[in-house]
């Protein structure tokens, strides 16, 4: 017979979510890459395409929710200001075997997909039969953040667990 405690416990903290790039950088020079080819096939500067393409207070984003704020337009003011960027653009290429150049890239990572999307974690202990006991973890995030945290979902007169193992097939949503 197993007999068992639980709490209910309320903390302060935000939810939990992935946010450390992952696929992201590739996706996004892609993705930049093509605005600055679609830039020169209009004959417009790359930061001037980019700011009739900003995001303006009011608007909404990917899950409804209106921007209350949006500095990028500033942002880009600023940015090209610090880097004399309509000078630096008139200098790139040049002669010889090596070239200069210079780019401006802008990207919203989950912007506004709060409270719409939530990247949130469940997990199930499961207490077999012979005493052991199995961690099901799913979560938002992916290796190897959240791994080392697992240990810790368990009571603490429970044996150090022999082995870890990842699994697609069985774990909560």
């Amino acid at each position: 017979m197993c007999t068992s405690r639980a709490y209910c416990v309320y903390t302060n903290t935000p939810i939990a979510g992935a946010f450390r790039g992952y696929g992201a950088p590739q996706a996004y020079f892609a993705l930049e890459s093509q605005m600055d080819a679609i830039a020169g096939k209009l004959g417009i500067d790359p930061i001037e395409l980019r700011l009739r393409n900003a995001f303006q207070v009011g608007d909404r984003g990917s899950s409804g929710t209106p921007f209350t704020s949006c500095k990028l337009p500033d942002c880009l003011h600023q940015g090209a200001a610090l880097i004399d960027w309509n000078d630096l653009r008139a200098r790139r290429g040049g002669a010889g075997p090596i070239k200069h150049g210079v780019g401006v890239a802008c990207q919203l990572h989950s912007a506004t997909s709060y409270p719409a999307v939530k990247e949130a974690a469940g997990a199930i202990v499961s207490i077999n039969e012979d005493g052991t006991a199995q961690l099901l973890v799913g979560s938002a995030d992916l290796e190897p953040a959240p791994k080392p945290c697992w240990p810790k979902l368990r009571p603490r007169n429970w044996a150090s667990p022999s082995s870890t193992s990842g699994s697609c097939r069985a774990t909560p949503t």
